[in-house]
């Protein structure tokens, strides 16, 4: 059986569209961070469901994010920018990597969001480092993916703008360059709507008439729309 161990790093991060209330001026002032990048391994060994992560970044439409990936821990070392998802992580065979990206959102109530989230699923204190970044975020849980789980705690004032998963394989990993280089398509994975009523709407639920009388600019995002792109820097060594 082929096993190895990765470290995945967010390398740089695009999305089109932010889902950004219309004529909003969201703060990117200060280094704020604002969106949450998550990731989830489903069953990447025996024992373990899931392991997730997140980090933050200020995501802005049409701008490229890059991170330092010159630390997993940041520049500083300190987890404040860190662009790392998993560090030394065993996959056993294969095993999805399931990657979401929430909306804009005040960078303090982000943080306070997944100060609960990961609280909630870890039924324990969460250390939060200035800045908003959480230190050592991979932890088990059997849930939704981890930026579903996020958006529902937020109750309303975030939503997933962006999915991309891809097939984690023990056996190509170890043979591919190192570090391994990927970039994946972000998909929509629901209607986001923004307005005097902030909406969003499940892809399932797309063939039925919206709620509330959304105008047609009140549509920031349609379920299975691209929405930007992520590239991931991967290692992986042997178990």
């Amino acid at each position: 059986m082929a096993s190895c161990k990765v470290t995945i790093l967010v390398e740089s991060i695009l999305v089109f569209s932010n889902g950004d209330v219309p004529g909003s001026k969201p703060n990117h002032a200060g280094g704020q961070k604002n969106n949450a990048i998550t990731a989830t391994l489903d069953y990447p060994r025996g024992g373990r469901q899931q392991i997730v992560s997140v980090i933050q970044a200020d995501l802005q439409d049409d701008k490229p994010y890059v991170f330092d990936t010159a630390d997993f821990y940041g520049p500083q070392g300190d987890g404040v920018n860190a662009p790392g998802l998993f560090k030394d992580e065993v996959i056993e065979e294969e095993c999805p990597l399931i990657l979401q990206i929430t909306s804009n959102d005040d960078a303090s109530h982000l943080s306070l969001v997944l100060g609960r989230v990961l609280t909630n699923l870890l039924g324990a204190s969460v250390f939060i480092v200035p800045g908003g970044q959480i230190v050592g975020a991979a932890v088990e849980f059997a849930a939704e993916s981890l930026g579903d789980y996020i958006a529902g705690e937020s109750k309303g004032a975030v939503a997933v703008i962006g999915g991309a998963h891809v097939m984690l394989k023990a056996s190509e990993l170890l043979t591919a360059p190192d570090p391994l280089r990927m970039t994946l398509p972000l998909i929509a994975p629901q209607t986001v709507r923004r307005g005097w009523l902030a909406e969003t709407a499940p892809a399932q639920a797309q063939s039925a008439p919206a709620a509330s009388a959304a105008q047609p600019n009140e549509t920031l995002l349609t379920a299975g729309e691209p929405n930007g792109r992520i590239t991931l820097r991967i290692s992986a060594s042997p178990a």
